[in-house]
């Protein structure tokens, strides 16, 4: 059984054509119900306010209200336009919330679907209010994310890397992506660097994994990696470059705390040098 429901966030013009084509592709294959999600946050003031702060106040406001009216605008002419000859049900929802941040909104609406799908907005964003909006939905939602670069993908999940070493997140990861991989022509279980007991080989580090999966109806291959100077999350967007993957599935490992994001050395480095859509979960 393949994702029935869908929810699609896209934050504005520039960012959403990437996670929309995302989800068409995911979507058409079992005819899914997508979401296309816009959220208007509330808008953040920063620095004294001056002397007729509440004319300024409303000003800005009203400049705020506009522009998120005339983005949202342009985002569901896109949304309708890309689902006007598919076979499945698209649903727009414009949501506007008193927060500053559209992650709780996100998150909320997000738990109801099988599948979010994100484009990557990063740091260096700065037309995003919100950076690393993916990894918060990743820990925060408990669904699995798909998580999309910017560029154009003429498929997604024909080639597929996981990412593998035994952990729940991975072993989360695997199964919230079942969907994807039995559908899939070809699939790479990597494990880099295993951590095995004294005397098991690590030749057969995946065996377990690929024979579950093989059992689903999974065409896979289990295949044990050494890092180079990269390090792990190097090694395997490495491995899914030489695969010709269009799709690398792994966990998400990290915890919130003090609002800051932690994230271990090859989620992070895999997340800021993506160049495939990534299907995380935590």
């Amino acid at each position: 059984m393949g994702y029935k429901t869908i929810l699609a966030f896209l934050p504005g013009i520039d960012q959403a054509p990437a996670a929309l084509d995302a989800a068409r592709l995911v979507a058409r294959r079992d005819g899914a119900h997508v979401i296309g999600l816009y959220v208007f946050p509330a808008m953040r003031i920063y620095g004294a306010l001056p002397i007729d702060a509440p004319n300024v106040t409303a000003q800005l406001i009203e400049q705020n209200r506009a522009f998120h009216e005339a983005e949202s605008g342009k985002v569901k002419a896109l949304f309708e336009a890309a689902f006007a000859d598919e076979d499945v049900h698209a649903e727009w929802r414009f949501c506007e919330t008193m927060r500053v941040s559209p992650l709780p909104e996100i998150v909320d609406q997000g738990r109801a679907a099988e599948l979010i799908v994100t484009p990557h907005i990063g740091d260096a964003d700065d037309a995003f209010e919100d950076g690393r909006i993916a990894e918060r939905l990743l820990l925060e939602s408990g669904r699995p994310v798909l998580i999309i670069p910017a560029g154009e993908f003429a498929s997604i999940g024909t080639d597929i890397t996981v990412g593998w070493n035994a952990s729940r997140e991975a072993a989360r990861a695997v199964f919230d992506a079942l969907p994807l991989l039995t559908q899939a022509d070809n699939v790479h279980i990597v494990w880099v660097d295993p951590r095995l007991p004294s005397g098991q080989s690590a030749s057969r580090a995946a065996d377990d994994i690929a024979a579950s999966l093989a059992r689903a109806g999974v065409h896979c291959e289990a295949v044990e990696a050494t890092a180079a100077g990269g390090g792990i999350g190097a090694e395997l967007l490495n491995r899914a470059r030489d695969y010709g993957s269009d799709l690398i599935v792994m966990g998400g490992y990290g915890r919130t705390r003090f609002r800051e994001m932690i994230f271990g050395g090859a989620t992070r480095h895999v997340l800021d040098h993506m160049t495939v859509p990534i299907l995380m979960s935590h």
